[in-house]
């Protein structure tokens, strides 16, 4: 059996809670909650990339320190 993301929880969730509404209001109260919820997944997935870009970047500086003590010991 599949393990639902956090993201299809949320989503989920939000379907069964605004079931009732769309009933009542119809298709644009599912519009926007689905939009916002992939604006959110969006922001979390740019937040990711960011934090993996620091991540490469921290690990490109601490091979370079690496490589200059190397070279200090070296001399």
């Amino acid at each position: 059996m599949e393990v639902p993301t956090p993201f299809q929880q949320r989503l989920d969730a939000a379907i069964a809670a605004c079931r009732g509404c769309w009933e009542s209001c119809g298709f644009p109260s599912q519009t926007r909650i689905v939009g916002k919820l992939e604006l959110e997944l969006e922001l979390e997935l740019e937040l990711e990339l960011e934090l993996e870009l620091e991540l490469e970047l921290e690990l490109e500086l601490e091979l370079e320190l690496e490589l200059e003590l190397e070279t200090l010991q070296l001399v």
